[in-house]
């Protein structure tokens, strides 16, 4: 579903999968511009569904607001994609929160270039104090993946 640019009108549509789909395992819906507010949208369904593991939103315009509904709703995933997001600091802290209460994500594709100069000192406080945590780079983005 990724690559449509359909915008925040079917953020909502992404949420019904996700909240009412019991056999989605990995959802990709990069590229759509969903904002905050498709965010919010997307992170009230997660807090319902308990077999999605891997979810891409990057490139969807999201910002502080939707980071911080989304950083409370990442429970049960294992792999998670938000590159591209354009973040900042205060949207990495709510991530890094995320990610050391959550013991189920093993990769987190975070940060493209741009970003990785404003606010990866606060991802790598998380990967010294998580040792589950390691840093990858390719092709231009950083990721976070376990290396247990």
């Amino acid at each position: 579903m990724g690559w449509n640019l359909t915008g925040v009108g079917m953020a909502q549509h992404f949420a019904d999968v996700i909240q009412h789909n019991n056999t989605l395992i990995e959802l990709d819906i990069q590229y759509n511009d969903l904002g905050d507010e498709g965010a919010i949208l997307i992170a009230d369904a997660l807090r319902y569904n308990k077999t999605l593991s891997v979810l891409d939103l990057s490139s969807n315009g999201i910002r502080q607001q939707g980071f911080k509904h989304l950083a409370d709703a990442f429970e049960g995933l294992t792999a998670l994609d938000l590159c591209f997001s354009g973040m900042k600091l205060p949207d990495a802290q709510y991530i890094a929160k995320a990610i050391r209460n959550n013991k189920t994500l093993t990769e987190v594709r975070l940060f493209d270039e741009t970003s990785w100069r404003e606010v990866g000192w606060e991802l790598d406080r998380l990967r010294q104090q998580d040792k589950r945590l390691r840093y990858e780079r390719n092709r231009g983005y950083r990721r976070l993946i376990s290396h247990e």
